[in-house]
């Protein structure tokens, strides 16, 4: 186990990770909850294996993980989303997240981490490549 900081534009979290990098598999989605998953962000998230195709709510695909660097990555999966929803959420290459999200206990759990993972409000860059979206938050 080593101490280690996941850092956005806001403030620096500090959580305990296990080296081994373990990636998930989740489906995200788009929003903000106190507006009923209206607006930019991420409203909600939940296991990969939960059947999406009936929702009516905006949502990808993503791997999530913490890089070596101790920040959490999400690497939204291209074809999972709607081109409309690109254009909405990754516009400029920037993903905008209203309120701030705490991750299900979960995620946190899977990923070793001992401490609770606040995605704070701000503006992220995103990478972008063939088959991905990637956001560093």
């Amino acid at each position: 186990m080593k101490n280690a900081q996941i850092q956005n534009r806001h403030e620096v979290i500090h959580i305990k990770v296990n080296p081994a990098r373990t990636k998930l598999k989740l489906e995200i989605v788009f929003g903000s909850l106190s507006a009923g998953c209206k607006g930019s962000g991420i409203c909600k998230v939940v296991p990969f294996s939960i059947q999406t195709e009936d929702w009516k709510c905006p949502h990808a695909s993503a791997w999530v993980y913490i890089t070596t660097e101790a920040r959490l990555r999400i690497e939204f999966i291209k074809p999972s989303i709607l081109q409309q929803y690109i254009r909405r959420y990754f516009r400029w290459h920037l993903f905008q997240v209203q309120e701030a999200f705490e991750m299900p206990l979960f995620v946190e759990k899977r990923l070793n981490v001992q401490e609770k993972i606040i995605v704070r409000p701000g503006v992220y860059s995103v990478k972008e490549t063939a088959q991905k979206l990637i956001v560093d938050l």
